[in-house]
């Protein structure tokens, strides 16, 4: 990873560290629990809000697209103790090169990584609008049973 990219990525994690601040004045996330923000309530409904504003996730303009992805980042580092990774292309299934194709998160103890970069077209293609707090069910089950892997 260059300098640049290292320095990029330092930024992110520092923008996601205060992402709910930034979200406040969106309207596509005004229906978040401020007090829970990455309760199932909060997140269905703000995937449920997205689901019904965008057709498809090639709508949704990219600055938007990046606060989605920022926002559900957050919650599982947050929620799991996990750390923002820059995923290897190959893990997402590209063979165009070699440079950091995704963002994810990590988490030290189980050696898994949830693909933040795929939550927003899987919550398009599972059209339920309970897609993300099904994915942190999920994920927390992991955590609190260390059945990971």
């Amino acid at each position: 990873m260059s300098e640049q990219d290292e320095l990029l990525f330092d930024a992110w994690q520092e923008r996601c560290s205060q992402i709910l601040s930034e979200l406040e004045h969106v309207d596509a996330f005004s229906m978040i629990d401020r007090a829970n923000p990455w309760s199932p309530p909060s997140l269905n409904a703000v995937e449920k809000n997205m689901l019904d504003t965008w057709e498809s996730i090639d709508e949704i303009p990219i600055a938007l697209k990046s606060k989605y992805e920022a926002f559900l980042g957050e919650g599982l580092r947050r929620r799991f103790s996990g750390v923002w990774v820059k995923l290897e292309p190959e893990m997402i299934g590209d063979t165009s090169g070699n440079a950091p194709s995704g963002l994810g998160i990590k988490y030290p103890e189980s050696g898994t990584i949830d693909v933040v970069s795929s939550l927003l077209p899987l919550a398009f293609h599972a059209g339920t609008g309970i897609w993300w707090s099904s994915s942190f069910q999920v994920t927390e089950h992991f955590a609190n049973t260390g059945e990971f892997g």
